[in-house]
């Protein structure tokens, strides 16, 4: 009929270009004003690339649905899901192919000849484009004569060229629409078909999230099993969590319907992956949940080495909330690398065992978590794998020995950014930061923490940026820029807060309360210092009680109340002696010894100053020292009054 009015001369078309994004939100905003009506006209464009007809109807079938409605302004308005949360269906949902456009479609795709139908299937399976050569081993022809055949349908305006040796549909609802019209059994045929093309062109190499999408759409979901793992752990890489987290749930929904097809260990390596991201996350309740359910797993299938390692990250995730590792996991962990001889494995379980008994060891005991310590720096070197290595020098930041434990930081430092894992960098700066605030050098752990702030927004990493904007803080106080310190140790502790983590938040709260102490803010000062004796009831830290009792003390005779000071100090003064970390155990006689002061106990005073002195120049903590050595002064001046 076209054509016959065409040769009468009857027939005027009038060529419609494509609307551009702001004239489908000018025509929305004409219709109904602003408001929600934007957001509806930006999807609309998305989904119709402004093609007028296809507008149109999309709109109409919207209204039909009734997913859009005119308010009783005559605006647009989007209708809420039924939950109520506020969340808008239309935009959050795939929209229903209008039925004029798919009829219109259908019969268009039904008058090609078998051969471009094909084509059109298997391209409408690979997605919105596609290239000659996966198209090529799909269909077992030439590239050559697939471009004259995809040229042709370009010509008929079902596809358009992408590039070189690319082509995608002339529009995604034309490929919907074939899609749809696949019958299920088909259709899942053809994602196995393309998946299998897809990794046996390994010069292109695609990606596992391609190859898992299409094998969990697939007659055979649970081949898509290991591919989703690698495409979490590809995610988590690139800082995507909330993909990693999608293709961890996908894995479970597969596993679970599949029991019988779950390859070996998949279970264990699964809720690792979990882990991994939960901790980078900052989020540690799930963190170790999934370290439990690693583990059991391992038990169930049998594999000590997938046991050692989720015995590894218990072992590492517990002592965020509690000292001392409850569940005995880093013995254990020790135990099972002795049995399977494996150098690698038992030098990062010496290293783990050295570093929580190191933080938990009194001072006559510190020496054997040390040698622990080198015992498994020497084993990983002789290993000579630099990631092993890495992370045994971090287990140096705590109870090291300075210098020593710097010089070793550095190197690990110096490791991560050689192996390109920039999660691992941000954490090993927090703790050189760390480390470089308690040995005094306030400038150099000011820069690094700088850095580790920054890079910790970068990658989405929020408790390791919260771990080096405490150390950011500290410096920054112990600087004098008091009220910018003050506000970062502020922040890091409400992030970790935030996460859970409550050894890392004891620690942010007693340099808060240092802080606010120096600056004379007794009140909130006392306040941070009593949550952290709260906290350490939980985590077992004697550490930050004694040094948060022993600041306790001087603020309560400071103001006034003898009594509590008195007691505070005397309950400090006891726990002192069990405290093997350089750092808190010198921190908490100067505390101490400024009480004793007040008190007028000038000899006490003294000897608690000297004893912090002592400590500072063994273990190079030159902040300290020079604190000790004012305090001196002024002991030694009250004592000739």
């Amino acid at each position: 009929m076209r054509d016959q009015m065409a040769r009468q001369r009857v027939l005027v078309e009038l060529p419609l270009s494509a609307f551009r994004q702001e004239d489908v939100v000018l025509l929305l905003r004409i219709l109904g004003g602003e408001g929600p009506g934007d957001a509806l006209a930006r999807r609309l464009y998305r989904e119709t690339e402004g093609h007028p007809y296809f507008l149109a109807e999309l709109l109409r079938t919207l209204v039909q649905q009734e997913w859009i409605v005119m308010d009783g302004e005559g605006r647009w308005r989007l209708v809420a899901a039924p939950g109520g949360d506020g969340r808008y269906t239309g935009l959050d949902e795939q929209w229903l192919l209008p039925p004029s456009v798919r009829v219109a479609a259908l019969g268009r795709l039904d008058r090609l000849p078998a051969k471009d139908r094909l084509l059109l299937d298997y391209a409408s399976i690979i997605g919105r484009e596609f290239s000659l050569p996966l198209m090529a081993q799909l269909l077992d022809q030439p590239e050559a004569a697939l471009a004259v055949q995809a040229e042709r349908l370009c010509a008929r305006g079902f596809l358009r060229p992408r590039g070189p040796d690319r082509y995608e549909f002339g529009h995604d609802l034309m490929r919907r629409a074939a899609y749809e019209a696949l019958s299920e059994p088909r259709r899942r045929l053809l994602h196995r078909q393309v998946a299998e093309a897809m990794l046996a062109d390994a010069r292109r190499g695609a990606s596992a999230g391609i190859v898992a999408t299409h094998y969990a759409a697939s007659d055979r979901p649970w081949l898509a099993l290991e591919h989703a793992l690698a495409a979490a752990d590809q995610a988590a890489r690139v800082v995507a969590y909330d993909e990693a987290v999608a293709w961890c749930q996908k894995g479970v929904e597969i596993a679970e319907a599949h029991p019988a097809a779950v390859p070996p260990g998949f279970r264990t390596r699964l809720h690792l992956q979990w882990r991994a991201v939960w901790y980078y996350r900052g989020d540690l309740e799930r963190t170790l949940v999934a370290d439990w359910a690693a583990l059991t797993a391992a038990r169930r299938e049998g594999n000590p080495v997938a046991e050692l390692q989720a015995l590894w990250h218990l072992a590492h995730d517990e002592t965020q909330v509690a000292a001392g590792g409850p569940s005995g996991a880093q013995a254990q962990a020790l135990a099972l690398a002795r049995d399977l001889g494996d150098p690698a494995a038992l030098a990062r379980s010496l290293a783990r065992l050295g570093s929580d008994n190191g933080f938990l060891a009194a001072p006559a005991e510190r020496q054997q978590a040390l040698d622990t310590l080198d015992q498994a720096v020497s084993l990983a070197r002789q290993v000579g794998d630099p990631a092993l290595l890495h992370h045994v020098l971090c287990e140096l930041w705590g109870v090291g020995r300075l210098p020593h434990a710097r010089i070793a930081l550095e190197e690990a430092l110096a490791l991560a950014r050689h192996l390109g894992d920039r999660r691992e960098e941000v954490g090993t700066l927090a703790k050189l930061a760390d480390l470089l605030v308690r040995q005094g050098d306030l400038p150099a752990a000011l820069e690094c923490a700088c850095q580790g702030v920054a890079l910790a927004e970068e990658i989405d990493c929020p408790a390791y940026g919260a771990w080096n904007q405490r150390a950011l803080g500290e410096a920054m106080a112990s600087l004098g820029r008091t009220a910018e310190g003050i506000a970062h140790l502020r922040e890091a502790a409400g992030t970790f807060e935030t996460f859970a983590w409550r050894a890392m938040l004891a620690g942010a709260l007693l340099r808060l309360g240092l802080a606010l102490q120096a600056a004379g803010d007794a009140a909130e000062a006392a306040a941070s210092l009593e949550r952290v004796l709260d906290l350490s009831r939980e985590t077992h830290e004697v550490y930050e009680s004694a040094y948060a009792l022993a600041a306790l003390g001087g603020l309560r005779l400071a103001q006034g109340d003898r009594q509590a000071g008195c007691r505070a100090l005397a309950q400090a003064a006891a726990l002192a002696p069990r405290i093997g970390l350089p750092w808190h155990r010198a921190g908490t006689l100067l505390q101490i010894a400024a009480g004793r002061l007040l008190l007028g106990e000038a000899e006490a005073a003294l000897a608690a100053a000297g004893e912090a002195i002592q400590v500072a120049e063994e273990e190079d903590l030159r902040d300290l020292r020079a604190q000790g050595l004012r305090l001196r002064g002024q002991a030694i001046g009250e004592r000739s009054l």
